[in-house]
């Protein structure tokens, strides 16, 4: 979703206990995606919202998976 140009990038995640039953698996891969984002936060385009959600069947991921995946979609 496109904001306004001056605005810095904001970014969320959702994890569904479909996803996993347990909180502290769901908390997981929140840090881990805001690991990312902070990690790549210089290269991001301002003025953009970025929402990721985790779909059934996709925990357990590996952190350099997850990485990939999250840096196709903020880095383009």
């Amino acid at each position: 979703m496109k904001m306004d140009e001056l605005s810095p990038s904001r970014f969320a995640f959702s994890v569904s206990k479909k996803v996993c039953k347990k909180a502290v698996d769901r908390n997981r891969l929140r840090r881990q995606g805001y690991s990312v984002v902070s990690k790549y936060l210089k290269q991001i385009n301002p003025g953009y919202f970025y929402i990721f959600t985790f779909k059934k069947g996709s925990y357990p991921i590996p952190f350099s998976e997850l990485e990939k995946e999250i840096c196709a979609n903020i880095l383009k």
